[in-house]
């Protein structure tokens, strides 16, 4: 089924997660929503611990969830400027393959608001500060701010979400 929620990935610099499963969804009471899950390491990683994963949940404007791609770690939502999207970020196309861990590769934001590297390059980009969305080839990305987990030391750092084009769309700024 389409479109993809979750799926095994991996940004750089870490081993990534497969075997995110055993799900459920809630609020908090203050409309806040939650996607909770099991997660474990991948094979090449020797061990067999599976951890529980929390990821906050942002709706799309057609009533869509959408689960971010770090995990929850209380990171307080001060408004995203423009200025904070140029630079690399990490893309992940989550679009579903059996057995495979999906990577992130590298996509720029120049500020000439073109994408100059990676999957999208050549397309415009433009910013709903307001919304927190960032679109891309017609694409809604919704912005906000989480933890780098993959970080060391771990900081926080703007990640993104999204549907398009019967696929799942996840990123995260990458820190320097």
């Amino acid at each position: 089924m389409y479109p993809v929620v979750t799926h095994p990935y991996k940004f750089a610099n870490s081993d990534g997660w497969v075997g995110i499963s055993h799900c459920a969804i809630f609020d908090d009471g203050n409309g806040n929503w939650y996607y909770a899950s099991q997660g474990r390491l991948p094979e090449s990683v020797d061990n067999a611990i599976m951890l529980g994963h929390v990821r906050s949940i942002r709706w799309t404007k057609d009533g869509w969830p959408l689960v971010m791609p770090e995990r929850y770690g209380a990171v307080p939502q001060a408004a995203i400027t423009e200025e904070e999207l140029i630079g690399d970020w990490e893309h992940i196309d989550l679009s579903y393959a059996i057995g495979q861990q999906k990577e992130s590769s590298i996509m720029t934001l120049t500020d000439d608001h073109k994408v100059s590297e990676g999957n999208w390059r050549d397309a415009s980009w433009s910013y709903d500060a307001t919304t927190q969305i960032l679109t891309i080839n017609d694409i809604d990305l919704y912005l906000q701010r989480e933890t780098d987990w993959e970080a060391k030391p771990r900081m926080h750092t703007i990640v993104y979400a999204a549907y398009g084009n019967n696929k799942t769309y996840w990123g995260k700024k990458a820190n320097k």
